[in-house]
This record gives structure tokens, sequence and C-alpha cells, in this order.
């Protein structure tokens, strides 16, 4: 420890400072060591002992760090912090496209509302009308289409194998490539099926456009049913063997194809029988029942294709 006069104003005065100074350099070479805080300064307050514990271990890890020492370490460190900045930005951006969307969304969710309420799916209140809780039920086609079919009363009209055909052409939704629908060769009666549901399509079609739910033009709407599969269901739902309706398959449609397309159809008649259960038209949901006994037959609902 030094003791330093009160005054230095006397040349004595500082010639002493300068030889305890010297003397302190002459012992300790390799610079004054470090106050203990405990036994030189006298601090005993418990906080200051944790901190300094904390200190020490913090130290400790740094020492150990394989970085420590490293030539490079400001250059390191400079990159490591424009990534933590980079990847705050990232943070921020995915939070502001998230905002984004859910404006989208609700923006769509309130487009979808105004089409419900104008094909009288739901009331001015919101709340699910009859037609509403019928396009609840259906999730393997076109809900708003193959209810407005059914409010139209053609599954009422028609024959049991003719209402298999307009379920097809409501499931089938990729058709044959540079061919439009009215090229396709068919039946009188299943082409005058396939043109109401055409102008169902079309009634969906223009209030989807209208409140800019539709992305595609009306008539590319309308033209996404497709009628390939109509000729060959109707056959199958009558009777006909399946290498007997295989004949009538659309040009590039294998045997798997036709399989998948058979088990939808009788996906949505299953829809459609429990929507008709649920609103009370008994009538109806037998005659779906019937449609199912016809459509679920033979090889197409075995359980292995190779027995």
């Amino acid at each position: 420890r030094i003791y330093a006069p009160k005054e230095l104003v006397s040349i004595e005065s500082r010639m002493r400072v300068q030889r305890a100074v010297n003397e302190v350099v002459r012992r300790f070479p390799d610079g004054v060591p470090m106050l203990s805080p405990e036994t030189d300064m006298r601090i005993d307050v418990d906080n200051f002992r944790k901190l300094k514990k904390r200190i020490d271990g913090l130290e400790a890890m740094m020492n150990r760090h394989p970085l420590h020492g490293s030539p490079d370490l400001d250059g390191k460190v400079s990159l490591f912090a424009k990534r933590r900045e980079l990847t705050l930005q990232h943070k921020i951006a995915k939070r502001r496209l998230k905002a984004a969307q859910g404006m989208i969304h609700k923006d769509d969710l309130r487009h979808m509302h105004r089409v419900l309420r104008r094909l009288n799916y739901t009331d001015e209140d919101g709340v699910v009308a009859m037609k509403g809780r019928v396009a609840c039920e259906i999730t393997s086609a076109d809900a708003l289409v193959t209810t407005e079919l059914v409010f139209d009363g053609l599954f009422k009209e028609l024959p049991p194998d003719l209402c298999v055909a307009v379920v097809a052409s409501l499931t089938e939704r990729v058709g044959s490539a540079g061919k439009e629908p009215k090229d396709i060769k068919m039946s009188v009666e299943c082409k005058e099926a396939y043109e109401k549901v055409r102008v169902a399509a079309q009634i969906v079609g223009k209030q989807m456009q209208e409140c800019q739910c539709l992305d595609i033009s009306i008539n590319d709407f309308m033209n996404s049913f497709r009628p390939e599969m109509m000729e060959l269901t109707r056959e199958w739902a009558k009777g006909t063997k399946f290498e007997t309706c295989m004949k009538v398959a659309p040009r590039g449609m294998y045997e798997g194809s036709v399989v998948r397309s058979i088990r939808r159809i009788n996906e949505v008649l299953w829809q459609l029988k429990g929507a008709m259960s649920i609103v009370g038209d008994a009538e109806l949901a037998d005659k779906f029942e019937e449609m199912q006994g016809m459509v679920k037959r033979d090889i197409v609902f075995a359980d292995s294709l190779f027995l």
C-alpha cells in the first residue's frame, strides 16, 4: 500500500511519491495485482458474493470456448451480430406475412359468407338454413353445386342409374386434355342431365364471381364438371359387368382410375343419404341408399383386386 503525502507542491513530496511508485513497479513487474473485494475492500454482502460467483463462472465458460484467443474473433463476432439482425428481420417479416394472410382469409371468408347468403344457405343473421345443412354433409364433391341439384329436384325426377351418372360428373373434375364437354359422345339422357349440372354450376359460379370468390371464368367453372364417366357409371349402376363397362371408358383411363372414381361416387351417395336423413326427406334418403346398392358391388369393392 502506498501512502501519499497530503500535499504534492514541494519537490520532496513529489520525489517521495515517485520512489514509492518505482518500488511498486519493481516488486510487481507483471502488473499490480487486483484488490480482493472481500479481504482488501471489506465488502461483505450476500448479493455481491452471488454476482462474483456468476461472473467467475461466465469467465470460465469464455475461457473454455473454442473461439477464446482466436485471431479473427472480432470478424466472427461481427458476422454473428449480422446473423442476429437478419434473424430478427426474418421473424418480423414472418409476423407481417401471417397478419397479411389473416387479412386475406378474412376477406375470403367475408366473400364466401356473401355467396352463402345470396344462395340462401344462411339467412341475414348468419344462421345456417336447410340448404346449408345439406351442403355441410357433402365433402367429396362440390357442396354448393350438388346441393343446388338436390333442391332443384333433379335427383327426384331422374331414374337411379342417371342419378349415379350425375354424381359421376360432380366428382370427376379432370377430363380429357383439349376436349370440350360438348364434344364428348353421350346418350341423349346423359346430355340432358349434364346440361342441368352445368346450369347449377352457372348459378353458383355467377354468384361466386360477383362476390370475388372465383379465380376462373364462369365458363371454365362450368367445364370443370366433366361428363366423361357418366356413360360408364350409368352402365355400372345398371348391373353391367366391369369388363364391359371398360369398353365405354374414356381413352387413356385405366381400371384403377375407374375403380377410384366409382368408390368416390359411392362416398358421395353415402353423404347425400345422410344429408337427406338430417333434413327429414326419407324418400330421397331411401333412393340414395338404393343407388349405393347399385354401385357398391362386384370387383370394384373387393378387398383386393388380385382375388
